[in-house]
């Protein structure tokens, strides 16, 4: 990774609910650490893929074995048993909820303005029309849901200011659905936690103002911080190419050469 890749990161933030896991409302120096991590980070894979064909599943009635195979073949291998279980979980949710039967409209893409600059994006996952009022839906994937309540309202409020606030969405009945792990009787199982309208009490509008603020100032903090951090990794790697080149230079045993070209031959 580039740290023109890194720096990116770091000036523009993710979605609305991983913003949520980055803000530390009790703690701006927790939050510039936070966001300084994540620019470096390389994640091994995203629910992309299951968030795709749970669209195609409320708008075209996908099927869960054409769903299923569609994931187990899509973006990073290292994902594509959490995406299966995040979409065989969607699937047993909504045998109940019934998104898929009803009319799936297109959604409006918001965003919460950290500043004037910086937008945080607020999209639903789909859009249904449901007794006579359009209903934004978020769908998470997250394995584990490890936010603190300060965090849930958070994210809840900057999805209120930015998205359902808005036009068609204002005074509507909004669901917001984690699909991640529980213990049940017979282990761990992605069980639906939701989360609606009333469920938390939002931030204030000034104390919201306030979160924004301290984030922005976090996000200028963990620029140099994430170069450092950065700069470290890239000084790993550099040592162990480096040794990798000398464990493989003409200087090596013969035994070693012998069985490097025995591998060799046998391919």
């Amino acid at each position: 990774m580039k740290f023109e890749q890194v720096e990116r990161k770091v000036k523009n933030p993710p979605a609305a609910q991983n913003v949520a896991r980055l803000l530390d409302p009790q703690s701006e120096i927790k939050t510039t650490e936070n966001i300084a991590k994540f620019a470096v980070s390389i994640p091994a894979f995203n629910y992309l893929p299951g968030q795709t064909v749970i669209r195609d599943r409320v708008a075209l009635g996908l099927e869960l074995a054409t769903a299923v195979a569609t994931v187990q073949k899509a973006g990073a291998p290292a994902g594509r048993l959490h995406n299966e279980t995040f979409v065989r979980a969607f699937y047993q949710y909504d045998g109940t909820r019934r998104y898929s039967a009803s009319r799936m409209l297109d959604s409006y893409k918001g965003q919460f303005k950290i500043s004037r600059e910086i937008a945080v994006p607020t999209h639903p996952t789909f859009t249904i029309l449901e007794n006579a009022k359009q209903i934004p839906v978020v769908i998470c994937g997250w394995k584990s849901f490890g936010l603190e309540p300060d965090q849930v309202r958070a994210w809840l409020s900057m999805l209120e200011s930015g998205l359902f606030s808005f036009a068609d969405y204002s005074g509507s009945p909004w669901e917001v659905v984690i699909l991640s792990e529980r213990e049940t009787g017979t282990g761990l199982m992605r069980m639906p936690t939701v989360i609606k309208a009333g469920d938390y009490q939002l931030f204030s509008a000034a104390d919201l103002r306030e979160l924004a603020a301290m984030y922005a100032r976090a996000q200028k903090a963990a620029m140099p911080l994430a170069r450092a951090l950065w700069e470290k990794r890239e000084e790993a790697r550099k040592d162990r190419q480096g040794d990798d080149t000398r464990r493989d230079s003409p200087h090596q045993s013969e035994d070693r050469q012998i069985e490097m070209f025995a591998d060799t031959k046998r391919g």
